[in-house]
């Protein structure tokens, strides 16, 4: 964040590899965003941004420092709740 004095907080941030953190930069962003491991920066409550766990074959909410599953439903509620049409235009042709 360029050296902001204002430190995050756990929600505000995933640990990815380094290979995975370049490709959510890169050729993987779509997916990334589909998935939230990837938020939009004029995002301002990044917990509002469902994220979904590939290993775990399952979608969670950001509480805190917790990990909430939920169902695909609420997750879609979530997602256009943040980015609207944007949102469902990533999942039209994906099935979770």
């Amino acid at each position: 964040m360029g050296g902001s004095k204002n430190l995050p907080a756990p929600v505000d941030g995933l640990a990815l590899c380094a290979i995975c953190n370049a490709g959510c930069e890169g050729g993987m962003q779509a997916q990334a965003l589909r998935y939230g491991w990837k938020v939009r920066a004029w995002v301002t409550n990044p917990e509002r941004v469902p994220v979904f766990y590939p290993r775990e074959m399952r979608w969670c909410r950001l509480e805190g420092t917790y990990r909430v599953p939920i169902t695909y439903s609420v997750a879609m509620e979530m997602g256009c709740s943040v980015y609207g049409r944007e949102w469902l235009d990533w999942h039209e042709a994906v099935i979770v």
